[in-house]
C-alpha cells in the first residue's frame, strides 16, 4: 500500500456540531465543524463511529439549537471530502478549532 493510500485511509476523530440525523442504523448525520447548519454536510453513519460529548439543544454561534456534538472517528478521506479538517482532532488530542 502507498503512503499516500495509507493516510487516506487513517482514522481521525473529529469533534463535530450534529445538526440532524436520520432513524436508525442506515442513514446519515448532518455535522459541521462549527455550529453552522448552513456548512453542514451529511456523513454516512455505517462510516463513522460517534461519541455523544454534549446533550441536546445547546445553542449554536449563530443561535440555533444544536442537537448535540459528538466525537466521530471516520476515515480520513471521508472527512475530506466532506469539507471537516482532519487536521483539527478532537479534544485530548488537539482543538477542532485550531487552538493549541
Amino acid at each position: 500500500m502507498s503512503a499516500d493510500k495509507a493516510q487516506r485511509d487513517e482514522l481521525v476523530s473529529l469533534e463535530v456540531f450534529v445538526h440532524r440525523r436520520t432513524p436508525g442504523d442506515k442513514g446519515g448525520l448532518l455535522v459541521s465543524p462549527d455550529g453552522n447548519e448552513d456548512l453542514a454536510r451529511w456523513i454516512p453513519k455505517s462510516q463513522v463511529t460517534e461519541e455523544s460529548v454534549e446533550r441536546a439543544g445547546q445553542p449554536n454561534r449563530g443561535g440555533r439549537l444544536v442537537d448535540y456534538m459528538a466525537v466521530l472517528t471516520l476515515p480520513r478521506w471521508l472527512a475530506e471530502s466532506r469539507g471537516l479538517d482532519p487536521e483539527h482532532r478532537a479534544k485530548g488530542t488537539d482543538d477542532l478549532f485550531g487552538g493549541t
